[in-house]
C-alpha cells in the first residue's frame, strides 16, 4: 500500500456510474459517490479515462504502480517493461495485473 500523500483521495471516476445529488430536508447540497474504488484506483481509472489533471506521474508514483504491477501480476510482465511504459500504459498494465492476481486467487 503506497503512502497515503502519493496518490491524494480524489472523486469517482465514474467507474458505478454517476453521483447521486440531492438537497437535504436542510436545504444542504449532498452528493453521495456510490463507488467502491480506493484511492489508487480512482487515480488509474481517471488516467485510463484521461480525466487525471496530474500527469505526468510523480517518479514516486510510477515506482509504486511498477512495483505493485510487478508483484500482482506474478511475473507476467518485466520491471524494465513496466518502466518503459507510458503513465497510460502503466496504469492499464497495473489494472489487469490487479484483475489477473484477484484471478489467480480464485477472487473473480
Amino acid at each position: 500500500m503506497p503512502r497515503a500523500d502519493l496518490f491524494p483521495n480524489i472523486e469517482c471516476a465514474g467507474c458505478l456510474g454517476p453521483p447521486h445529488r440531492y438537497t437535504d430536508h436542510e436545504g444542504n447540497a449532498v452528493i453521495e459517490e456510490h463507488c467502491a474504488c480506493g484511492p489508487q484506483e480512482r487515480v488509474l481509472r481517471h488516467i485510463l479515462a484521461g480525466t487525471w489533471p496530474h500527469l505526468p506521474l510523480t517518479p514516486e508514483q510510477r515506482a509504486w504502480m511498477v512495483d505493485d504491477a510487478d508483484w500482482a501480476a506474478e511475473g507476467g510482465l518485466t520491471k524494465a517493461e513496466l518502466e518503459a511504459m507510458t503513465d497510460r500504459d502503466l496504469a492499464s498494465a497495473l489494472m489487469g495485473a490487479w484483475a489477473d492476481y484477484a484471478r489467480s486467487q480464485g477472487l473473480l
